[in-house]
């Protein structure tokens, strides 16, 4: 996907579109059972950074920060609210079945 995701010359909302769509449902197999600590909490959102990085082709030696990064994307940190709200409705479903 690497080919895909940097590619210049598809736009930024579509590379975002395809990460949604192809990386992060294999990131998110299983998220509900997770116990989310702080050091998987910090990975988490590194790895959504990392992402917009490759995408942006934004070396790890320029000093550019996250909010810069997510600024020229136009988007915002969600992977973590995803997670959020995947656990939250996985709980709901099994408290229905209990009654």
């Amino acid at each position: 996907m690497k080919n895909v995701l940097c590619n210049r010359r598809l736009k930024i909302p579509l590379r975002i579109r395809l990460l949604r769509c192809y990386i992060w449902p294999i990131l998110l197999y299983g998220c509900e059972a997770w116990t989310i600590k702080e050091d998987l909490r910090k990975r988490i959102e590194s790895f959504e950074m990392w992402t917009f990085r490759r995408m942006l082709a934004v070396s790890w030696t320029l000093k550019v920060s996250n909010e810069e990064v997510l600024r020229r994307v136009n988007h915002r940190r969600e992977l973590l609210h995803t997670i959020k709200i995947r656990k939250v409705a996985y709980l709901v479903r099994a408290k229905a079945r209990e009654i």
